[in-house]
């Protein structure tokens, strides 16, 4: 299949034994990963995959969302079961076709209905981290103007503690393409230096105090009620104050 992509060399797994066309396409270099499949549906794919230099090893889901609420929800009640048996540093990522808060959404329908909580509180059940991120909030665009123009963040990469422990410095980076109606994701693992006890680092820059409305910002955001775990909430505080 590589072929069709012209890579060559490199190894492939596809989703398409449980559904066609292919959902869901893994790819990876034999000379440095060792990927072995877990567990995988329509709407995800599960894999170990290790580093055959240092023998560190992670999992990750690759999901991609049905449509409609009714279609999703083996995808959350997925997400919860692996979280009760997932002890390795876990990194969930990928098209979850659905919206944590009503704010990840520009245009079209503002209504909130019951069924958009199932999202949400999956995640919260699973005490996963919204790992931090650059580039455009809004991830997937319809790609229509004018007041026909609907922007959502269907685009999700989130984590276990075991991952935030042993990769702390972790980030995700958003690209918008031309030829897709989603951003890229590409998602940065790094290790801190824990041989010399070196703490992960927090960059603040002065500039922000200079804004009259610095304090009135902070404490504005700070009073706004977040559902989740600490982690996730202390973190989409802070993102929301450095917007």
């Amino acid at each position: 299949m590589m072929h069709r992509f012209g890579i060559q060399g490199w190894s492939s797994l596809a989703n398409s034994e449980d559904h066609l066309p292919c959902r869901i396409l893994v790819c990876w270099n034999p000379q440095t990963h060792a990927v072995l499949r877990i567990n995988q549906s329509p709407q995800w794919t599960t894999c170990r995959v290790t580093n055959k230099t240092t023998q560190a090893s992670i999992t990750i889901t690759v999901v991609y969302g049905y449509n409609t609420p009714a279609e999703r929800q083996p995808l959350w009640n997925y997400i919860q079961q692996q979280r009760s048996i997932t002890t390795s540093p876990w990194i969930l990522l990928g098209d979850f076709n659905a919206i944590m808060h009503p704010r990840d959404r520009a245009g079209g329908v503002s209504a909130w209905p019951g069924h958009m909580e199932d999202f949400p509180n999956c995640i919260d059940q699973s005490e996963l981290i919204h790992l931090p991120y650059s580039g455009p909030k809004l991830s997937w665009n319809n790609g229509q103007s004018g007041s026909s123009n609907i922007q959502k963040k269907l685009d999700w990469v989130f984590g276990n503690q075991q991952l935030i422990q042993n990769w702390p410095a972790t980030t995700v980076m958003f690209q918008p393409r031309h030829i897709s109606d989603h951003s890229d994701m590409i998602v940065h693992i790094h290790q801190a230096n824990r041989t010399m006890g070196t703490p992960p680092r927090f960059k603040f820059i002065n500039a922000w105090t200079e804004r009259a409305d610095f304090m009135a910002l902070v404490e504005r955001v700070w009073q706004t009620p977040i559902r989740g775990n600490p982690i996730f909430r202390i973190t989409t505080k802070n993102a929301t104050v450095e917007g």
